[in-house]
């Protein structure tokens, strides 16, 4: 493929993911993604095989720019400033990005678990475990994070709160904001928090 196909392919990919941000998944229509995409439904059937092709690229690409905000996360020098912006990017605080998880999870539903966006998200889930895992050692090592807990355990703690209200929260409307992942993230941080003296 050319550098401008793959280029064009991108624009439209993005574009479908913005439609899916501000409509859902079931209101993605080749219509509402050309029109954004700046192109007719011809162009789209031309870089596509078909809908289904198209949803899947763009799932795969707003899975690759989370993996992106992930390292940026993992980068910050204050441990839990990167453990806040690390669960921030993993859960659906707002609506556009409740409607992108329950785009994930309807299309992982359609294509099953053998699907592209299901292999990428089983990846995903080891490598956020990974970076996870550096955070909180980096944690410990600060002083930050409680050295007295197994390592897996405190993995597994995080893990479990962020993945939990990561998967419910597109079934509930509002259930998670900005200020509600701050306060269970200072609820963790409190129970983790080294009080050694």
């Amino acid at each position: 493929m050319s550098s401008q196909t793959i280029d064009r392919r991108e624009l439209i990919a993005r574009a479908t993911i913005g439609v899916i941000e501000d409509r859902g998944l079931p209101n993605a229509s080749l219509r509402a993604i050309a029109r954004r995409a700046g192109c007719t439904t011809g162009v789209l059937t031309h870089y596509f095989n078909n809908k289904d092709d198209l949803i899947e690229q763009a799932l795969l690409l707003a899975l690759a720019d989370l993996e992106k905000e992930w390292d940026r996360a993992s980068e910050e020098t204050n441990v839990v400033s990167a453990l806040r912006s690390f669960s921030y990017s993993q859960m659906p605080i707002d609506a556009r990005l409740g409607r992108k998880w329950s785009a994930w999870q309807a299309f992982v539903q359609k294509k099953g678990r053998y699907g592209k966006v299901a292999r990428k998200l089983v990846y995903m889930q080891r490598e956020s475990r990974r970076k996870l895992s550096s955070l909180l050692a980096r944690g410990q090592q600060q002083g930050v994070i409680r050295a007295d807990i197994a390592f897996d355990e405190l993995v597994d703690l995080w893990n479990a709160t962020v993945s939990g209200h990561s998967r419910l929260s597109p079934y509930q409307a509002g259930a998670l904001s900005r200020s509600k992942v701050n306060h269970l993230i200072d609820t963790q941080l409190e129970l983790l928090r080294d009080r050694t003296y």
